[in-house]
């Protein structure tokens, strides 16, 4: 009769252990799940896009421009001629930031690119 008990205490648990489990690790899973959109220092960037210098987490929209602090004293320091930017463009020694953005001298580009 004792051995008749304990195979069916057994039976028992082992039916309801995984029941057990899953349901309690779900709730702690669930309680344990931060609510924040993006984990901290996760950076996020969209097609397109630029990000320059010290960004560390955050959301950067499709073909959208960020340029953080690229010093130790949170200096922005963008001192090369470039064109940053979707359909940026620069002339020699320019720089231009921005989508779109132009500076120097570009009239052969906004002919070519009917700007």
């Amino acid at each position: 009769m004792c051995s008749l008990l304990a195979i069916l205490v057994i039976v028992i648990v082992l039916a309801v252990l995984p029941w057990a489990t899953s349901y309690f690790g779900e709730k702690g899973k669930q309680s344990a799940t931060p609510k924040m959109g993006l984990p901290e220092n996760k950076l996020e960037i969209g097609d397109e896009s630029v990000v320059m210098g010290n960004v560390s987490s955050g959301r950067v929209g499709n073909r959208s421009v960020v340029i953080g602090p690229t010093d130790n004293r949170g200096n922005t320091i963008v001192n090369q001629p470039g064109a940053y930017g979707y359909g940026a463009h620069a002339g020699p020694g320019s720089i231009a930031v921005g989508a779109y953005a132009g500076a120097g001298s570009v009239v052969e580009d906004n002919k070519k690119n009917s700007y």
